[in-house]
């Protein structure tokens, strides 16, 4: 393992480590080992969480019993394959049966209509605009770089950016049905909608709730 250097890129540090790039802070890009408990936490509490978790800490028998828990589901797998439970071999490869279709329940039925029928019907980017009316939070989207926008119409991209995101769309069928392209739509969340700037804005719209 090579060393361990810091290197600074514009406003944003990163760590280099053998050949993989580490961003110290997000989840996209961090160190899978960041998302452990520190050495020295893990070392004072690992008892406390052995017999809160009801985990062995001896590796060789927690292998005992992972390799017996394996063991077993194969058995229940094979026995479900053998009695056509939902389960069968087709072509050497396994195929699950779709779950059958539960009833509804009729007085759930007429609760879903009735509550469908008092929530207003608004399009998406009406009620985006209205969140941000009353609290602002597209403030927190700041650039990555710290670079001062130009444009006039930022928000608008934020909105759109922000929608292609939650609606899991992605820029390029967003571009489909918005005024802005492709080429802007990936500027903005590229820019704009990295972990840290999304989270400090939905501490906006937490603390608004509150």
């Amino acid at each position: 393992m090579g060393p361990v250097q810091d290197v600074a890129v514009g406003p944003v540090q990163t760590i280099v480590l053998t050949g993989r790039l580490f961003r110290p802070i997000g989840r996209r890009y961090a160190d899978p080992a960041g998302f452990l408990l520190p050495a020295g936490r893990w070392q004072a509490d690992r008892s406390e969480l052995a017999i809160t978790f009801g985990r062995t800490l001896d590796a060789n028998q927690r292998l005992a019993e992972l390799a017996a828990d394996q063991r077993q589901a194969l058995r229940d797998l094979q026995a479900s394959v053998n009695a056509g439970n939902g389960v069968r071999l087709v072509a050497g490869r396994l195929e699950l049966s779709p779950p059958d279709a539960l009833d509804e329940n009729p007085a759930a039925v007429r609760l879903r209509a009735q509550l469908d029928r008092l929530m207003p019907h608004i399009d998406i980017p009406d009620l985006l605009a209205e969140v941000e009316g009353w609290t602002g939070f597209t403030g927190q989207l700041t650039h990555a770089a710290g670079a001062t926008p130009r444009m006039g119409d930022l928000q608008q991209h934020l909105h759109a950016a922000l929608l292609a995101s939650g609606l899991n769309l992605g820029p390029t069928r967003m571009a489909e049905c918005c005024p802005l392209s492709y080429r802007q739509l990936a500027w903005a969340t590229e820019w704009y909608l990295g972990d840290e700037q999304l989270q400090a804005a939905n501490d906006v719209l937490i603390d608004y709730l509150h």
